[in-house]
Protein backbone atom coordinates (compact mmCIF):
# COMPACT_ATOMS: atom_id res chain seq x y z
CA UNK A 1 0.00 0.00 0.00
CA UNK A 2 1.29 3.43 -0.99
CA UNK A 3 1.00 6.07 1.76
CA UNK A 4 2.22 9.58 0.96
CA UNK A 5 3.98 10.85 4.08
CA UNK A 6 3.71 14.45 2.86
CA UNK A 7 0.00 14.56 3.63
CA UNK A 8 -0.28 12.90 7.02
CA UNK A 9 -2.84 14.59 9.33
CA UNK A 10 -0.33 15.21 12.12
CA UNK A 11 -2.87 16.46 14.64
CA UNK A 12 -4.96 13.33 14.10
CA UNK A 13 -2.20 10.80 14.83
CA UNK A 14 -0.23 12.82 17.41
CA UNK A 15 -1.64 10.82 20.35
CA UNK A 16 -1.02 7.41 18.77
CA UNK A 17 2.63 6.42 19.44
CA UNK A 18 2.46 3.20 17.42
CA UNK A 19 1.13 5.00 14.37
CA UNK A 20 3.54 7.90 14.84
CA UNK A 21 6.54 5.52 14.98
CA UNK A 22 5.38 3.55 11.92
CA UNK A 23 4.90 6.72 9.90
CA UNK A 24 8.32 8.00 10.95
CA UNK A 25 9.85 4.68 9.83
CA UNK A 26 8.01 4.95 6.54
CA UNK A 27 9.40 8.45 6.04
CA UNK A 28 12.97 7.16 6.48
CA UNK A 29 12.34 4.33 4.04
CA UNK A 30 10.96 6.73 1.47
CA UNK A 31 14.09 8.85 1.83
CA UNK A 32 16.24 5.74 1.33
CA UNK A 33 14.15 4.83 -1.72
CA UNK A 34 14.70 8.26 -3.28
CA UNK A 35 18.43 8.08 -2.57
CA UNK A 36 18.68 4.62 -4.16
CA UNK A 37 16.70 5.81 -7.18
CA UNK A 38 19.11 8.72 -7.73
CA UNK A 39 22.11 6.41 -7.26
CA UNK A 40 20.76 3.95 -9.84
CA UNK A 41 20.01 6.80 -12.23
CA UNK A 42 23.55 8.16 -11.92
CA UNK A 43 25.05 4.67 -12.28
CA UNK A 44 22.95 4.02 -15.38
CA UNK A 45 24.31 7.17 -16.99
CA UNK A 46 27.83 6.06 -16.11
CA UNK A 47 27.13 2.69 -17.70
CA UNK A 48 26.07 4.41 -20.91
CA UNK A 49 29.43 6.16 -21.21
CA UNK A 50 31.56 3.33 -19.76
CA UNK A 51 32.32 1.56 -23.08
CA UNK A 52 33.82 4.75 -24.45
CA UNK A 53 35.96 5.17 -21.33
CA UNK A 54 37.18 1.56 -21.60
CA UNK A 55 38.03 2.02 -25.27
CA UNK A 56 40.03 5.14 -24.49
CA UNK A 57 41.83 3.27 -21.68
CA UNK A 58 42.58 0.35 -24.01
CA UNK A 59 43.94 2.74 -26.63
CA UNK A 60 46.29 4.28 -24.08
CA UNK A 61 47.45 0.79 -23.07
CA UNK A 62 48.20 -0.15 -26.68
CA UNK A 63 50.28 2.96 -27.20
CA UNK A 64 52.20 2.21 -24.02
CA UNK A 65 52.81 -1.36 -25.12
CA UNK A 66 50.61 -2.84 -22.40
CA UNK A 67 47.90 -5.46 -22.68
CA UNK A 68 44.12 -5.09 -22.56
CA UNK A 69 43.10 -3.64 -19.15
CA UNK A 70 39.61 -5.07 -19.57
CA UNK A 71 36.22 -3.39 -19.28
CA UNK A 72 37.06 -1.70 -15.98
CA UNK A 73 34.60 1.20 -16.33
CA UNK A 74 31.78 -1.07 -17.50
CA UNK A 75 32.25 -3.49 -14.59
CA UNK A 76 32.38 -0.63 -12.08
CA UNK A 77 29.23 0.99 -13.48
CA UNK A 78 27.40 -2.35 -13.64
CA UNK A 79 28.25 -3.00 -9.99
CA UNK A 80 26.93 0.44 -9.03
CA UNK A 81 23.70 -0.18 -10.97
CA UNK A 82 23.27 -3.61 -9.35
CA UNK A 83 23.85 -2.32 -5.81
CA UNK A 84 21.54 0.66 -6.30
CA UNK A 85 18.83 -1.56 -7.77
CA UNK A 86 19.10 -3.98 -4.84
CA UNK A 87 18.78 -1.09 -2.38
CA UNK A 88 15.86 0.30 -4.39
CA UNK A 89 14.06 -3.06 -4.40
CA UNK A 90 14.69 -3.54 -0.68
CA UNK A 91 13.37 -0.06 0.12
CA UNK A 92 10.23 -0.75 -1.92
CA UNK A 93 9.60 -4.05 -0.13
CA UNK A 94 10.23 -2.53 3.29
CA UNK A 95 7.96 0.43 2.51
CA UNK A 96 5.21 -1.95 1.43
CA UNK A 97 5.59 -3.94 4.64
CA UNK A 98 5.40 -0.83 6.82
CA UNK A 99 2.49 0.47 4.75
CA UNK A 100 0.60 -2.77 5.37
CA UNK A 101 1.29 -2.50 9.12
CA UNK A 102 0.03 1.10 9.09
CA UNK A 103 -3.11 0.05 7.23
CA UNK A 104 -3.77 -2.75 9.73
CA UNK A 105 -3.28 -0.43 12.68
CA UNK A 106 -5.49 2.30 11.20
CA UNK A 107 -8.23 -0.26 10.54
CA UNK A 108 -8.08 -1.31 14.19
CA UNK A 109 -8.35 2.24 15.54
CA UNK A 110 -10.43 3.68 12.70
CA UNK A 111 -13.55 4.32 14.84
CA UNK A 112 -11.50 6.37 17.31
CA UNK A 113 -9.73 8.31 14.55
CA UNK A 114 -13.00 8.96 12.71
CA UNK A 115 -14.59 10.20 15.92
CA UNK A 116 -11.68 12.58 16.48
CA UNK A 117 -11.80 13.86 12.90
CA UNK A 118 -15.58 14.24 13.06
CA UNK A 119 -15.26 16.27 16.26
CA UNK A 120 -12.74 18.56 14.63
CA UNK A 121 -15.02 18.98 11.60
CA UNK A 122 -18.01 19.78 13.82
CA UNK A 123 -15.98 22.38 15.70
CA UNK A 124 -14.80 23.93 12.45
CA UNK A 125 -18.34 24.02 11.04
CA UNK A 126 -19.59 25.74 14.17
CA UNK A 127 -16.82 28.33 13.82
CA UNK A 128 -17.75 28.83 10.16
CA UNK A 129 -21.40 29.23 11.09
CA UNK A 130 -20.61 31.84 13.74
CA UNK A 131 -18.31 33.70 11.37
CA UNK A 132 -20.98 33.62 8.66
CA UNK A 133 -23.54 35.13 11.03
CA UNK A 134 -21.21 38.03 11.79
CA UNK A 135 -20.21 38.39 8.14
CA UNK A 136 -23.84 38.26 7.04
CA UNK A 137 -24.73 41.10 9.40
CA UNK A 138 -21.71 43.11 8.25
CA UNK A 139 -22.66 42.64 4.58
CA UNK A 140 -26.21 43.84 5.30
CA UNK A 141 -24.84 46.90 7.06
CA UNK A 142 -22.43 47.57 4.22
CA UNK A 143 -25.13 47.48 1.57
CA UNK A 144 -27.45 49.59 3.73
CA UNK A 145 -24.70 52.20 4.07
CA UNK A 146 -23.93 52.09 0.34
CA UNK A 147 -27.61 52.47 -0.43
CA UNK A 148 -27.86 55.42 1.98
CA UNK A 149 -24.94 57.11 0.20
CA UNK A 150 -26.56 56.60 -3.18
CA UNK A 151 -29.88 57.90 -1.83
CA UNK A 152 -28.25 61.05 -0.42
CA UNK A 153 -26.37 61.68 -3.67
CA UNK A 154 -29.56 61.20 -5.69
CA UNK A 155 -31.69 63.50 -3.54
CA UNK A 156 -29.01 66.15 -3.19
CA UNK A 157 -28.42 66.07 -6.93
CA UNK A 158 -32.13 66.16 -7.77
CA UNK A 159 -31.81 62.95 -9.76
CA UNK A 160 -34.11 60.00 -10.39
CA UNK A 161 -35.04 58.05 -7.26
CA UNK A 162 -32.88 55.21 -6.04
CA UNK A 163 -34.37 51.71 -6.04
CA UNK A 164 -34.15 49.21 -3.19
CA UNK A 165 -30.70 48.13 -2.02
CA UNK A 166 -29.01 45.88 -4.56
CA UNK A 167 -27.18 42.68 -3.78
CA UNK A 168 -23.40 43.11 -3.48
CA UNK A 169 -21.41 41.71 -6.37
CA UNK A 170 -17.91 40.33 -5.81
CA UNK A 171 -15.12 40.11 -8.37
CA UNK A 172 -13.12 36.87 -8.22
CA UNK A 173 -9.77 36.41 -9.95
CA UNK A 174 -9.46 32.86 -11.32
CA UNK A 175 -7.01 31.09 -13.67
CA UNK A 176 -7.67 31.77 -17.34
CA UNK A 177 -7.78 29.34 -20.23
CA UNK A 178 -4.08 29.87 -20.99
CA UNK A 179 -1.18 29.03 -18.70
CA UNK A 180 -0.26 31.93 -16.46
CA UNK A 181 -3.30 34.04 -17.33
CA UNK A 182 -6.16 35.11 -15.09
CA UNK A 183 -9.66 36.40 -15.59
CA UNK A 184 -12.08 38.31 -13.39
CA UNK A 185 -15.49 36.72 -12.79
CA UNK A 186 -18.41 38.43 -11.09
CA UNK A 187 -20.41 36.54 -8.50
CA UNK A 188 -23.16 37.63 -6.14
CA UNK A 189 -22.68 37.74 -2.39
CA UNK A 190 -25.61 35.35 -1.91
CA UNK A 191 -23.87 32.74 -4.08
CA UNK A 192 -20.72 32.98 -1.97
CA UNK A 193 -22.79 32.93 1.21
CA UNK A 194 -24.67 29.80 0.13
CA UNK A 195 -21.42 28.03 -0.78
CA UNK A 196 -19.97 28.82 2.65
CA UNK A 197 -23.20 27.68 4.31
CA UNK A 198 -22.81 24.36 2.49
CA UNK A 199 -19.44 23.96 4.22
CA UNK A 200 -20.99 24.72 7.61
CA UNK A 201 -23.97 22.42 7.09
CA UNK A 202 -23.53 19.46 4.75
CA UNK A 203 -27.24 18.61 5.11
CA UNK A 204 -27.97 21.58 2.85
CA UNK A 205 -26.19 19.80 0.01
CA UNK A 206 -28.07 16.56 0.70
CA UNK A 207 -31.38 18.44 0.73
CA UNK A 208 -30.55 20.15 -2.53
CA UNK A 209 -29.62 16.88 -4.18
CA UNK A 210 -32.84 15.30 -2.93
CA UNK A 211 -34.85 18.15 -4.40
CA UNK A 212 -32.93 17.84 -7.64
CA UNK A 213 -33.72 14.12 -7.83
CA UNK A 214 -37.40 14.69 -7.09
CA UNK A 215 -37.54 17.39 -9.73
CA UNK A 216 -36.44 14.86 -12.36
CA UNK A 217 -39.15 12.32 -11.49
CA UNK A 218 -41.87 11.70 -14.12
CA UNK A 219 -44.83 14.04 -13.79
CA UNK A 220 -42.96 16.64 -11.73
CA UNK A 221 -42.64 20.14 -13.24
CA UNK A 222 -39.05 20.78 -14.25
CA UNK A 223 -36.85 23.90 -14.34
CA UNK A 224 -36.24 24.38 -10.62
CA UNK A 225 -33.94 27.30 -9.92
CA UNK A 226 -30.84 26.88 -7.75
CA UNK A 227 -32.59 28.97 -5.09
CA UNK A 228 -35.58 26.61 -5.12
CA UNK A 229 -33.27 23.60 -4.82
CA UNK A 230 -31.90 25.07 -1.59
CA UNK A 231 -34.98 26.68 -0.06
CA UNK A 232 -37.84 24.67 -1.55
CA UNK A 233 -40.03 24.66 -4.65
CA UNK A 234 -41.87 27.89 -5.37
CA UNK A 235 -39.66 30.15 -3.24
CA UNK A 236 -37.72 33.11 -4.56
CA UNK A 237 -35.12 35.46 -3.08
CA UNK A 238 -37.84 38.06 -2.51
CA UNK A 239 -39.85 35.52 -0.48
CA UNK A 240 -37.08 34.42 1.86
CA UNK A 241 -33.93 36.55 1.76
CA UNK A 242 -30.79 34.55 2.40
CA UNK A 243 -28.90 37.13 4.44
CA UNK A 244 -31.65 38.66 6.54
CA UNK A 245 -34.74 37.67 8.44
CA UNK A 246 -36.38 40.94 7.57
CA UNK A 247 -37.41 42.10 4.14
CA UNK A 248 -36.06 45.55 3.41
CA UNK A 249 -38.77 47.77 1.90
CA UNK A 250 -38.11 49.38 -1.43
CA UNK A 251 -36.81 52.92 -1.00
CA UNK A 252 -36.89 55.61 -3.63
CA UNK A 253 -35.94 59.25 -3.50
CA UNK A 254 -38.43 61.91 -4.61
CA UNK A 255 -37.99 63.15 -8.11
Amino acid sequence: MRIDTRYIPADLIAGDKTLTDLLAELGKLEAAHEEAFRARDNATRELDTAPGSDSALYASALRAGRGDPGPVAVRTAEEKVTNAQRRLDAAEIASSQVGAEIADHVRNVAPKLREHATGQADTAREQISQALTALDTAMDRLETARHARRWVDAVAGDRTGVSAPSEPTLILTVPGSELGTTRADRITWHAVYDALCDLADSSRVATRETERSRAMMPGVPQMLSEYEMIHGRGTAPDDTPVTSDKVAPAVSAPR
